[in-house]
């Protein structure tokens, strides 16, 4: 996640804040900034855990994983061309792992197109996750 997105949060909250508590006692203005203070963080620190993870098994995003041996291709896509995936040339069937502030993402074609045709996951790293994607196919058809 951008780290610019702290401090417009932050003076979001404040701004918001001080036109919620104006006019009222100390303690209206600390439940106020607490109230707005916490769902803020909460989403901030969730939009920054989201994972990746390649290993023999195979790829693990959004809380799914596509075995290793189910694995086709993948292709690294830039930002015009995820946009177009997430956009026009969008399958509603696909399982999408995306963040908006991560422009280039990586296509993964499974064997079988039945049930998810394809999966989108964005990456600052798409070189390296096609890279690891193949290796780990290869280990698990060896």
């Amino acid at each position: 996640m951008p780290g610019r997105w702290w401090p417009i949060a932050f003076v979001g909250v404040a701004v918001a804040g001080a036109e919620v508590f104006g006019g009222f006692p100390w303690w209206v203005a600390v439940a106020t900034y607490v109230a707005l203070g916490i769902p803020v963080l909460v989403l901030l620190l969730g939009m920054g855990r989201t994972t990746v993870v390649v290993d023999a098994a195979g790829l693990h995003a959004g809380g799914r994983t596509l075995d290793a041996t189910d694995i086709a291709g993948a292709t690294v896509l830039d930002g015009p061309q995820t946009r177009l995936r997430l956009g026009p040339r969008a399958d509603p069937r696909a399982h999408v792992v995306t963040r908006g502030f991560i422009k280039p993402s990586v296509e993964v074609a499974p064997i079988d197109e039945g049930e998810v045709p394809y999966w989108l996951v964005s990456t600052r790293r798409a070189d390296d996750l096609v890279e690891a994607l193949r290796e780990s196919v290869r280990i698990a058809r060896s």
